[in-house]
C-alpha cells in the first residue's frame, strides 16, 4: 500500500512521490524565476513549506539556488 512502511525500508511508491513533488517544485521554481512566494502560491502551499522542503533538498545535495540543475 501507498505510505506503509516495511521494517525502516521506503517503498518505491514512497520514493516516486518523492520525485514527483521535487520535479513538481523545481518546474515551478522555473517557472516562477525563482519567486519563491509566487511558486508556493501557484502550487497551494505555504512559503515555509516551500522553504522547509527546500532545506531538505539542500541538505541532500541539491543547489536549491539552481533548480534546472535538478529539474529533469
Amino acid at each position: 500500500r501507498i505510505g506503509e512502511r516495511v521494517v525502516g525500508r521506503v517503498l518505491p511508491e514512497q520514493v516516486l512521490l518523492h520525485v514527483m513533488e521535487q520535479r513538481l517544485i523545481g518546474h515551478m521554481l522555473l517557472k516562477t524565476q525563482n519567486n519563491k512566494t509566487r511558486a508556493a502560491e501557484k502550487l497551494g502551499i505555504s512559503l515555509r513549506t516551500l522553504r522547509n522542503k527546500l532545506r531538505a533538498y539542500r541538505g541532500a545535495g541539491l543547489d536549491t539556488a539552481k533548480p534546472e540543475t535538478w529539474v529533469s
